[in-house]
């Protein structure tokens, strides 16, 4: 199981409070709780905290609430003002400080769905926005909206749907969007970023360390198998794997590795 992040701002949580949406509990009566600076991107400051005494020698201004541990999906909605298209369900690997290090396709969640729809209605969406939630044994619990363009998972919807979302965006402010009810494809992706260690050892990171890179480009092309490279302080791999099922997708993961193994001497 992986551990969570923050929903956001108040005036997210209120917003969801207002519409019903299930979201994680603020300000529980007992640990462990969540927390998160109220204006940090991502899971910048993000901890859990197991007891009160840590607690109540926390700096002022955090957000606390409820911890629920789950796996972390994410939606695309993208709405012109009156219609809205509830695009791929994709699942978040959460690394150890909790920023993003892979994403994989999901299934159809019919609830979630659901959700993302009403939070995207709701607010009559012209645009683009992603919803996040923790997958509960209770059901979603959602922990953010963000109304901007993705940076990893229109990737993996992509390859795993069919779906182009700079593409229906546009259609978005032209000639309006129609809800999706069924995918055109249902195929599997993986997107990942691995840092180039001591020893030659590959270890998989969040996104947030490409931000220190100096110099940024394709390394490695074929197809099913993308290998974007960033120079820096450390190298580190964008690696995109994609085919017809989980499988084929798997077998071409081995062999991107193996192609960083024989250039670079590198290990998983």
């Amino acid at each position: 199981m992986k551990l969570t992040g923050s929903a956001g701002t108040k005036k997210s949580k209120d917003y969801f409070a207002s519409i019903g949406v299930p979201a994680p509990q603020d300000k529980p009566l007992e640990p462990p709780y969540f927390v998160k600076p109220p204006c940090e991107s991502s899971s910048v400051g993000a901890r859990v905290i197991y007891d009160e005494e840590e607690l109540r020698n926390l700096e002022p201004g955090l957000l606390i609430e409820e911890y629920v541990e789950g796996e972390v999906i994410s939606l695309e909605v993208i709405g012109d003002g009156s219609h809205f298209a509830v695009v791929k369900e994709t699942l978040i690997h959460i690394d150890e400080t909790y920023d993003c290090n892979m994403v994989t396709p999901l299934p159809l969640d019919l609830s979630f769905r659901q959700i993302s729809y009403a939070l995207a209605s709701n607010l009559s969406l012209k645009g683009i926005m992603d919803v996040e939630a923790i997958s509960s044994p209770k059901g979603p619990k959602v922990i953010e909206i963000d109304a901007r363009f993705p940076s990893q998972t229109p990737t993996v919807v992509y390859h795993s749907s069919g779906i182009n979302l700079m593409e229906l965006l546009f259609r978005a402010f032209t000639d309006g969007v129609g809800e999706i009810k069924t995918l055109p494809e249902n195929k599997y992706c993986i997107y990942e970023h691995l840092m180039l260690g001591e020893n030659g050892t590959l270890i998989p990171v969040g996104e947030q360390v490409l931000s220190m890179g100096s110099d940024y480009g394709k390394y490695y092309e074929e197809p099913g198998i993308e290998i974007l490279l960033c120079k820096g302080e450390k190298t580190v791999f964008t690696l995109i794997f994609w085919g017809k099922n989980r499988e084929e997708t798997e077998a071409r993961k081995l062999k991107g590795l193996s192609v960083l193994k024989d250039c670079f001497g590198a290990t998983v």
